[in-house]
C-alpha cells in the first residue's frame, strides 16, 4: 500500500513539474506576443542555432556510424572495444567530409557565377537593345502619338504625385533591404554555431540519450518511461534517416542533372546542377524550385534550350519521385504525399525557411505519436488496428447502403 501511494505521489509531482515548466514557458511566450505563432516564431528564433545543430547532427549521424563501423573492425578488440577512440575519429573524419564538401561546392559555385554573369550580361544587353529597338519603331506610329503616349505621360505624372507624397518609401525599402542582409548573416552565423554543436552533440549523443531516459525513469512509471523513450527513439530515427536520405538523394540529382546536361550539351550546367542539388533538399517543392532557377539562367542564352532543359527536368523529377526516391527514402517518415504538402505548407507558413526543412520529419514525429496512441486504444478495445480492415469495413458497409437504396427506389417504383 504504501508502495502504490509512493508510486501516485512520484508520478503527481513529476506532472506538476512538468505542468509549471510549460506554463513558464508559455508565460514567457505570450509576453513576447499575442500571436501564439508568433510566439512559436520567437522561440524557433531564439533557438535557431540549436535547432541547426540537431539538423546537422541528424544528416551526419548515417555518415558517422558508417565511419565507426569501419573503424571498430580495424582498432576495436573484444577486450578493448575503443569506443571513446573510435567516436573522436569518427566525429572528425564526419566533419572533414562534411567541411570538404560544403568548400567545394563553394569553390565550384562562386567560379561559375561569375562566368555566368560574363554570359549573362552581353545577351541582356542585346535583349535591351532589340527592345529599345522595338520601341523606336513603335514609337513612329500614330497609334503610339495618339494614344500611348498620352496615357504613359498620365501614369507618369500619377507616380511622380506619389512618390513626392510618401518620401518615406525609399527609406522604408531601404530599411527592408538592410532587415534582410542582417536576417540572412544571422542565419549564417547560427549555421556556424549549429555546425559547432552538432559535433558535441555527435560526441555525445548515447550519454545524453542516457541522461533523457534516466529523467523519464525517475519522474514516470517504468512502464509510461520506457513508453516516452521509445517515442523519443523513433523520432531520433526519423530525423536522421529523413535528413540522411535526402541528403543523398539531392546529391544523386545533382550528378544526374550534370550528367544529363553534359549529353544534351545545355549551358550552365555546373551551376545549374548544384543549384538543383540543393533545392532538392527541400521536400516535395524542391525539385520544381531547382527546375524554375535553371531555366531562368539558361532561358536568357536560348530560350529552345531552356525548353529542352525543362523536359528533361520533367523526366528526371519523374524519375526521382517514383524509382529513385522511394528507393533512398524508402519508409523514413511513413507520411503519404498529402501530409507531406500538409507539413511543408504548415510548418513553412509559421516557422519561415527553417520549417521548410524540419516541417516533413517534425509532422512525420507527431504521426507516429498519434498512430501509437490510436493503435494502444483500438488493442485495448479488441479492435482491427490495420487501416486496411477499415476501408474495406467501410467498402461493405458503402455497399450494403446502395442495396438498401436500390431496394426503397425498386419498392417505390412498384408502388
Amino acid at each position: 500500500m504504501v508502495v502504490l501511494q509512493n508510486k501516485k505521489t512520484k508520478t503527481f509531482r513529476a506532472f506538476i513539474i512538468i505542468g509549471l515548466i510549460i506554463g513558464i514557458l508559455l508565460i514567457i511566450l505570450l509576453l513576447q506576443s499575442t500571436n501564439i505563432f508568433s510566439s512559436i516564431n520567437i522561440a524557433v528564433t531564439s533557438l535557431q542555432a540549436f535547432l541547426f545543430g540537431i539538423v546537422f547532427s541528424g544528416i551526419m549521424s548515417p555518415m558517422l556510424k558508417g565511419f565507426e563501423n569501419l573503424l571498430a573492425k580495424k582498432l576495436s578488440t573484444p577486450e578493448n572495444p575503443r569506443r571513446e577512440l573510435i567516436r573522436g575519429i569518427g566525429v572528425a573524419l564526419t566533419l572533414a567530409v562534411t567541411l570538404f564538401i560544403i568548400i567545394g561546392v563553394i569553390v565550384i559555385v562562386i567560379p561559375q557565377v561569375g562566368v555566368t554573369f560574363e554570359k549573362i550580361i552581353p545577351s541582356f544587353r542585346g535583349m535591351v537593345n532589340g527592345f529599345n529597338s522595338w520601341i523606336q519603331g513603335f514609337s513612329d506610329s500614330e497609334i503610339w502619338t495618339e494614344r500611348v503616349y498620352p496615357f504613359i505621360q498620365e501614369i507618369t505624372t500619377n507616380i511622380s504625385k506619389w512618390v513626392m507624397n510618401n518620401m518615406g518609401a525609399g527609406t522604408d525599402i531601404f530599411n527592408a533591404v538592410t532587415s534582410g542582409i542582417m536576417s540572412a548573416v544571422n542565419v549564417l552565423f547560427n549555421m556556424i554555431i549549429g555546425l559547432i554543436l552538432s559535433v558535441y552533440l555527435l560526441l555525445s549523443k548515447e550519454k545524453l540519450f542516457a541522461q533523457i531516459e534516466k529523467l523519464c525513469m525517475a519522474l514516470f512509471k517504468k512502464k509510461w518511461g520506457a513508453y516516452i523513450m521509445d517515442i523519443i527513439d523513433e523520432g531520433a530515427r526519423i530525423f536522421s534517416g529523413f535528413f540522411g536520405a535526402k541528403i543523398l538523394e539531392a546529391i544523386l540529382m545533382g550528378v544526374l542533372c550534370f550528367v544529363g546536361m553534359m549529353i544534351i550539351r545545355l549551358p550552365y550546367a555546373t551551376l545549374v546542377s548544384v543549384l538543383v542539388g540543393i533545392a532538392n533538399i527541400i521536400p516535395f517543392f524542391g525539385p520544381y524550385i531547382g527546375t524554375i532557377l535553371g531555366a531562368a539562367l539558361i532561358v536568357l542564352v536560348d530560350p529552345w534550350q531552356a525548353l529542352y532543359y525543362i523536359i528533361f527536368m520533367i523526366a528526371l523529377v519523374q524519375f526521382d519521385g517514383n524509382i529513385m526516391g522511394p528507393k533512398i527514402l524508402g519508409h523514413s517518415t511513413g507520411l503519404s504525399p498529402m501530409w507531406v504538402i500538409v507539413s511543408i505548407l504548415l510548418f513553412g507558413g509559421t516557422l519561415g525557411i527553417v520549417g521548410t526543412f524540419i516541417g516533413v520529419p517534425v509532422f512525420a514525429w507527431i504521426y507516429y505519436v498519434v498512430k501509437k496512441i490510436a493503435e494502444n486504444s483500438l488493442v485495448k478495445q479488441e479492435l482491427p488496428t490495420s487501416t486496411d480492415e477499415y476501408e474495406e469495413m467501410r467498402a461493405e458497409e458503402q455497399a450494403r447502403k446502395e442495396q438498401m437504396q436500390d431496394a426503397r427506389e425498386r419498392t417505390k417504383a412498384e408502388k
